[in-house]
């Protein structure tokens, strides 16, 4: 159901299933080296970890988002989504973040510190069409305009920064796309705790 390659290590193919069951694939090879059986039903992405070829983001119609070591096949994060179901995810490029895009057109950025509730949230991203689909864009590679934020933040305080304090270096663009969309229509930033500044592009198809 989907496929994605290891970009932090050797060369290794991973695929997701709809039993439920992600696969490692050796590239070269082309034989399966490890077999992890991870969700409850189909596996609608993964995404492997930019700097840490160990470790595995995938989510399932289980509406459940998994952190996993892929070595030793041990979850070590679990995100449950209520009342709806992640269909992509994509690692920010720290490492440190995740975004998620739902069936109900939902767009969820999480700490896998803390993993109970989302960093930050836009329930309308692209209501009511799914987010099919979704990747980070280093900012340097990205022309795109900056529009006040719609994002907002699960806990307490203010989802901006200054702009004096914005590394411009570790800023990046969230492309995201569903199936009826039309490119560029919305522009919103997130701000992590750590200062990390992704920006957030909603309404491509």
């Amino acid at each position: 159901n989907c496929v994605k390659p290891v970009v932090s290590g050797p060369e290794r193919i991973v695929a997701g299933y709809s039993s439920g069951v992600v696969g490692v694939w050796d590239a070269k090879a082309l034989e399966v080296m490890q077999t992890l059986v991870l969700h409850e039903g189909e596996v609608t992405d993964v995404s492997p970890s930019p700097r840490n070829p160990r470790l595995l983001a995938s989510c399932g119609m289980d509406g459940k988002v998994f952190l996993t070591d892929m070595e030793i096949g041990k979850r070590l994060a679990t995100i449950k989504i209520k009342g709806d179901v992640p269909l992509c995810l994509s690692y920010s490029e720290d490492s440190l973040h995740i975004a998620i895009g739902t069936q109900k057109g939902a767009i969820l950025y999480y700490n896998w510190k803390n993993t109970a509730e989302p960093l930050y949230e836009i329930s309308d991203a692209h209501s009511p069409y799914p987010v099919t689909a979704m990747s980070f864009q280093s900012l340097k590679m990205s022309s795109a305009p900056s529009t006040p934020s719609r994002a907002k933040k699960a806990a307490g305080g203010t989802p901006g920064q200054s702009p004096a304090r914005r590394n411009m270096s570790e800023q990046a663009f969230l492309r995201t796309s569903h199936e009826r969309g039309s490119l560029g229509s919305t522009m919103s930033s997130l701000s992590a705790s750590t200062g990390f500044q992704p920006g957030v592009m909603v309404g491509a198809g």
